[in-house]
């Protein structure tokens, strides 16, 4: 909500609220000893696109709650994350450590290759209603 906000520092986070001392989340991703975050931002749909130095994307509602994770074993370039940058169609940009990703979070698509047993080169697509 607007009176809450989710507060980093390298290690640790908290749920700021006006008026209120800031409570440590110890719950979820956050009670991982080994995470460092990097920024977040708001997605399209209202969830936090957290990224960390050392595992990648996570996408999180307002309780903390992991809605998808990106990470190297599944797509992404590189676990180290730096940067979050959010484009006008909904697309999530990240500045990796090698290189440069696009995602697309809350998407109705999934990424299918090798890890699925999917190999070879895709010719061609449709849209199917």
């Amino acid at each position: 909500t607007s009176d809450r906000w989710l507060c980093l520092s390298k290690y640790k986070a908290w749920i700021c609220q006006a008026g209120k001392p800031a409570e440590e989340i110890r719950t979820g991703i956050f009670a991982e000893a080994d995470l460092v975050f990097g920024k977040a931002i708001r997605t399209s749909t209202g969830n936090i696109a957290l990224s960390t130095l050392n595992k990648g994307l996570y996408i999180i509602d307002e309780n903390g709650t992991v809605k998808e994770h990106w990470d190297a074993s599944n797509g992404l370039l590189s676990d180290e994350v730096h940067d979050v940058y959010k484009d006008q169609e909904g697309g999530i940009w990240l500045a990796c450590d090698v290189g440069i990703a696009r995602v697309r979070v809350e998407s109705p698509f999934t990424l299918l290759d090798r890890t699925q047993g999917i190999h070879g080169m895709g010719y061609a697509a449709e849209v199917h209603n």
